[in-house]
């Protein structure tokens, strides 16, 4: 005998006839259910292509746009999502998770919070469109119910870590230092998060890259060495890492970008810190010390990333055209001259290597002071 874990949990909606609701206004779910699929879809197309918040309103408008066509399309024919039976509507949930999780990623949510709100998105689709699968559901597999009452409680916990701050002190906190202190303190948690998805992706996928590149690199040097080198297999390599730079330059490009974008914030937090520590006590002053000494090590930090990002992007340049020079003398069928690309090839990218690992050095650096400034503000 299975027992419904909502059971009390959801009796303030217990009025909500959700597949009545359906059947009366099934034009108004399955444009909402449409335009989420497909501005998941159009975000996962265009996201690269378009990215930031341009990218996010082309996606959100091309969405909406087809989501609504779909809707009247399905309106004409006398048709909904409810008539598709529960294999449909399956299937259609499917689509819609996989679409839907890497546009919530998109928002910096992390797993965990983003998996939940698809599970519960699906369970309550699933509610109103198929009630032959949760009839399915229960019988099968009631444990599902249990889940999405966990899920619904952890989603309620997370509204309220979002709306509460962390450290309850901060509540009673009342300092002006603290108060100061804590102004931007969303933001520092953003940039902390940014920064920790640099130094586990970004980075050490450039340095990945660039060994593949070296082991390219030494293959067409063994091959150059054979009596009769195939100089076409050669050129196409070469063609092969020439996209592979040209990849991790965008890569690169954009830690650019975030870059300028943290040390603007930071400039700004540092000015508005200075600007009100003239009009604070000498106490409060003083304990704004620190936080003033770390925003400026953090701008400084910025700074030294920027100009060995300035660095890498000048070696991938100076790659770049040696891949070229390979690629023209390999077709050229010019031995000497391909042995002698590919060896300063070899050269540069032994030199970017180890500017990525500078690079990735200062990124921890500027996270290692991100957090410590964080931790900091909590004892003012």
């Amino acid at each position: 005998m299975t027992t419904d874990p909502f059971n009390g949990l959801l009796d303030p909606f217990a009025w909500w006839d959700i597949g009545r609701s359906y059947d009366k206004y099934n034009a108004f779910f399955d444009v909402i259910i449409f335009s989420a699929i497909f501005i998941a879809l159009a975000q996962a197309i265009l996201g690269r292509r378009f990215p930031g918040r341009p990218g996010r309103a082309l996606s959100a408008a091309l969405g909406i746009f087809m989501g609504v066509g779909l809707t009247l399309l399905e309106q004409q024919f006398g048709w909904n999502l409810r008539m598709a039976g529960g294999v449909a509507a399956v299937i259609v949930m499917i689509i819609f998770a996989m679409l839907m999780m890497p546009f919530l990623l998109q928002f910096n949510l992390n797993k965990r919070t983003a998996g939940t709100l698809v599970f519960l998105i699906l369970y309550f689709m699933l509610k109103a469109l198929s009630p032959a699968s949760m009839q399915f559901i229960d019988r099968h597999f009631p444990f599902l119910h249990l889940i999405a009452a966990i899920a619904v409680i952890y989603g309620f916990w997370l509204i309220i870590r979002r709306v509460l701050p962390n450290d309850a002190s901060a509540v009673f906190n009342t300092s002006d230092a603290g108060m100061v202190a804590r102004l931007d303190q969303p933001r520092e948690k953003s940039e902390l998060h940014l920064l920790k998805k640099t130094n586990r992706k970004a980075v050490p996928e450039a340095k990945k890259n660039a060994k593949q590149i070296e082991h390219t690199l030494q293959a067409l040097k063994n091959e150059t060495q054979k009596p009769n080198p195939s100089f076409k297999q050669i050129a196409q390599a070469t063609a092969t890492i020439a996209h592979r730079a040209d990849s991790a330059v965008e890569k690169i490009d954009k830690l650019r970008i975030l870059d300028r974008r943290l040390r603007n914030f930071d400039w700004h937090e540092l000015q508005q810190m200075r600007n009100y520590c003239r009009e604070l006590g000498e106490a409060d002053r003083e304990k704004l010390k620190q936080q003033l000494l770390l925003e400026r090590k953090k701008i400084l930090e910025e700074h030294a990333i920027e100009q060995t990002i300035s660095s890498c992007e000048n070696l991938y340049s100076n790659l770049r055209s040696k891949l070229d020079g390979i690629g023209r003398a390999a077709l050229a069928k010019n031995k000497a001259e391909t042995i002698a690309d590919i060896n300063s090839a070899l050269q540069l990218d032994s030199q970017l290597r180890g500017m990525l690992d500078k690079l990735q050095k200062a990124e921890k650096l500027l996270f290692k002071l991100t957090r410590i400034k964080l931790n900091d503000e909590k004892k003012i």
